[in-house]
C-alpha cells in the first residue's frame, strides 16, 4: 500500500505517452473494513490520474482493477482444494470442515489455518511465495467456493475483454 501510489503514478505517465495497459492491484483485507479499503484504492488510482473499475465511464474503459482477498489469499486454495492436492500431494484429498463451504466466511487466520494443515502432514514450508508457487498454476477459475476469488477471476476476465 505504501508503494502503490507511486507506482499507479508510473502507470499513469506511461498512459500519456500513448501506451496501452491495465493494472490489477490485489490486497489482503485482514482486519481491514472492505468498503473502505476498496474506497482507498479507488482513491489512489484516481489520484494518479488512472480510472478504476468502480468509476468506469460510459463506454466502460477503465485501467485499475482493484479487488481485496476477503480474509486473506489463503482463503482461495481452501476454496479449490484440488489444487492444494497437487501442489502438495502429501496433503489428504478431504477439505477441512471448517472450510467446505465459502472459505471467506470462515473466522480466524487462514494462512495460520493452512500451515497448521501443512504441517499435519508433514510439509514444513512456511514460505507463503513458495505456497503460492506449488498451488497457483493449479488453481481453477472455474470451480473455486471462494467468493471474493471469484470476484477477482470476473475483474480480471472484464479487464482483459477491453
Amino acid at each position: 500500500m505504501k508503494k502503490l501510489p507511486d507506482r499507479l503514478q508510473g502507470y499513469a505517465a506511461s498512459r500519456r505517452r500513448g501506451e496501452d495497459f491495465r493494472v490489477a492491484v490485489l490486497v489482503d483485507r485482514d482486519n481491514d473494513d472492505c468498503r473502505d479499503l476498496k474506497r482507498r484504492l479507488d482513491s489512489i488510482a484516481l489520484d494518479a490520474g488512472l480510472t478504476p473499475r468502480t468509476k468506469r465511464g460510459p463506454e466502460g474503459d477503465f485501467e485499475v482493477l482493484n479487488r481485496i482477498a476477503v480474509r486473506e489469499l489463503e482463503s482461495w486454495y481452501f476454496g479449490d482444494w484440488d489444487a492444494v492436492v497437487h501442489g502438495f500431494p502429501k496433503v489428504t484429498s478431504s477439505v477441512p470442515r471448517a472450510y467446505r463451504g465459502d472459505p471467506d466466511s470462515v473466522t480466524g487466520k487462514c494462512s495460520d489455518a493452512f500451515e497448521k494443515v501443512l504441517r499435519s502432514h508433514g510439509i514444513k514450508i512456511a514460505s507463503k511465495p513458495e505456497w503460492g508457487r506449488k498451488i497457483g498454476p493449479h488453481l481453477n477459475p472455474d470451480v473455486n467456493r471462494s467468493t471474493s476469488f471469484n470476484s477477482f477471476v470476473a475483474g480480471i476476465r472484464q479487464l482483459l475483454m477491453r
